[in-house]
């Protein structure tokens, strides 16, 4: 059973270079019983809007900017006492979830984020292994900014677990976008849905859920 250290305190450092300004909170730190060097941090962001630029292709090439609201977003980072990248997954709730088992937890169906079509469960970070802090709270901070200010591609595969039908698609990612895009200038809500663990068939409901899923994926399973 992991150790569950609570919630926690916003860092100073964790303000989006982005948009209207709302600060990511370290929430949960997860030790992982195995591996003394390594804890998962849970990174909660309240509902807000976000432009994800997504490039029509994986390494170059055009792009179109999208200006979305996203629903409480959860960041789980793996990663060493030291600050080392190992692994990041995400997902989405309609609500704040209060505790690791509170029952919420929803896909987070944008480019980059994978659940496990193309490789295994996890963020296409591109730099698993860096060091963005000292510490692991520094770092999943700093990973969760990374992550959002970066350039998104359509390199994993568009799929339709866990995809609201609102946003849902046969044309793949850049029409789903399209549309979410067009229900937040509508100021209509997308209800967000639950999504199955590709290996084990089981529905993903809380945050330890999402925890054991990833923590049954090995290191660097995206660089």
């Amino acid at each position: 059973m992991p150790l569950l250290l609570g919630r926690r305190a916003a860092l100073k450092d964790a303000v989006p270079k982005k948009d209207d300004v709302r600060h990511p909170s370290v929430v949960f730190t997860i030790d992982h019983p195995d591996r003394p060097n390594v804890k998962t941090v849970v990174i909660e962001e309240p509902p807000r809007k976000r432009t994800i630029r997504v490039r029509h292709n994986f390494y170059a090439g055009p792009y179109t900017e999208y200006y979305v609201w996203k629903p409480f977003s959860y960041l789980l980072f793996r990663g060493e006492v030291t600050g080392k990248t190992l692994l990041a997954g995400l997902f989405f709730a309609n609500e704040r979830l209060e505790s690791l088992d509170q029952e919420g937890v929803c896909a987070a169906p944008i480019p980059n984020v994978d659940y496990g079509r193309d490789h295994g469960i996890g963020i296409c970070l591109w730099v698993n292994g860096k060091n963005f802090g000292d510490d692991v709270e520094t770092a999943a901070v700093k990973c969760h900014e990374y992550f959002w200010t970066s350039d998104f591609n359509t390199a994993v595969s568009f799929y339709e677990d866990g995809r609201p039908k609102e946003i849902c698609s046969t044309s793949g990612w850049l029409t789903s976008m399209e549309k979410w895009q067009k229900l937040t200038a509508e100021g209509k809500a997308v209800t967000w849905i639950p999504i199955r663990a590709r290996d084990t068939k089981q529905p993903v409901k809380t945050l330890r859920d999402a925890w054991n899923w990833l923590s049954r994926e090995k290191d660097f399973n995206y660089r």
